[in-house]
């Protein structure tokens, strides 16, 4: 049930409607660009309990961070 409503949600309001209102204002928006970041990130962790891989791999391309279990992970292996 809930997953249903984060597809229509990802697919029919933030698919739909934000990006392409993003794309339209983009060169006159202040804080468009960061906003959209923000919202994309929130989904992804709306996303998590469902796609988990998916949405990390995501999350590091987005970011450009590793997820900190792999951080915890290499630093023990350093020890």
């Amino acid at each position: 049930m809930m997953g249903e409503k984060l597809v229509s949600f990802t697919r029919d309001e933030f698919a739909d409607y934000a990006i392409e209102c993003f794309k339209l204002s983009k060169d006159t928006s202040k804080y468009g660009k960061e906003v959209m970041m923000y919202s994309l990130l929130t989904l992804l962790k709306l996303w998590h309990p469902y796609i988990p891989f998916v949405t990390e791999a995501l999350n590091t391309i987005i970011t450009g961070q590793q997820e900190s279990k792999e951080k915890k992970a290499k630093s023990k292996k350093e020890e």
